[in-house]
């Protein structure tokens, strides 16, 4: 029985047997890496990451994560 979408866009369905709801076959990330890397380049050029996020309609926490994972990798 289909219960609904997760917000990033995986089925959820509601066992018949336990009543418990699940997602048999979830995302593994629920932004591309083009939009990640699009957020990132916003963010060298002076966007701070609030403003990012409401441009691109995504959470600023995780434009900063990404940032700081990149710093960490030597990429930004």
């Amino acid at each position: 029985m289909d219960s609904g979408f997760t917000s990033a866009g995986s089925q959820r369905v509601l066992c018949w047997y336990c009543k418990c709801k699940y997602t048999p076959d979830p995302k593994k990330w629920a932004y591309t890496e083009e939009e990640r890397k699009d957020a990132l380049k916003l963010m060298t050029l002076g966007m701070s990451g609030r403003k990012i996020g409401v441009y691109k309609k995504m959470h600023h926490d995780n434009i900063y994560r990404w940032s700081r994972e990149m710093a960490k990798k030597g990429g930004l």
